[in-house]
């Protein structure tokens, strides 16, 4: 019964999502890494075209 508890606790920590954010566009929250058709780049960030870098990320 302790293994069954201790692989679901392994599996939980070792999952990594990143930072959410909210998307102003589609009014939801998004990962920072996520990417979608309505990118338009930030002037003040990377050029990596994913939505921490968009002019909608809040």
């Amino acid at each position: 019964m302790n293994q069954r508890r201790n692989k679901k606790f392994n599996q939980e920590k070792s999952k990594s999502n990143g930072k959410i954010i909210r998307c102003g566009l589609h009014t939801r929250p998004v990962f920072d890494n996520d990417s979608c058709h309505g990118f338009i780049k930030n002037i003040n960030k990377d050029a990596d075209n994913n939505c921490k870098n968009c002019k909608y990320s809040f």
